[in-house]
Parts: C-alpha cells; sequence; structure tokens
C-alpha cells in the first residue's frame, strides 16, 4: 500500500498504484493512452477487471522492457 505525506510528489508507478486500488472489482474500465495504462500493470486477474480502449492495446500485462518497448 502507498502512503505518502500530502506535500510528497508520488511517483508514475505511486500514482497508478492507487488508481487502480481504487478500481472495484468486477468494474469495466475504459483507459486513455499514456499513463492511464500503466494502472494495468497493478490489476490481478482475481479482481475481475475488464479494460477498455478506443486506441486498441497491445498485450495485457506489465510494460515492454527493452528492444520490445521501441516497438511502439
Amino acid at each position: 500500500m502507498i502512503t505518502a505525506r500530502y506535500d510528497e510528489k508520488l511517483s508514475r508507478q505511486q500514482l497508478a498504484e492507487l488508481v487502480a486500488a481504487d478500481i472495484p472489482a468486477g468494474s469495466y474500465v475504459n483507459l486513455g493512452i499514456g499513463q492511464p495504462t500503466t494502472v494495468s500493470d497493478y490489476l490481478t486477474p482475481e479482481q475481475g477487471v475488464t479494460l477498455h480502449t478506443e486506441n486498441g492495446m497491445l498485450g495485457m500485462g506489465p510494460a515492454a522492457q527493452g528492444m520490445r518497448s521501441m516497438v511502439i
């Protein structure tokens, strides 16, 4: 669980983790591009969250690393 004082800046990953924790189980979530897609890194299959995006989504899981991340 992320904890931060109100005057501390959260990292992009911390913010995504907080948002993911706030999504109720079984929800249908429309993700934007960029930072919102990072939220999917913090969702588990057990949560039963269905992700939707108008622009398509490559894979479902952690962001690509190394050379694979350069494809996009």
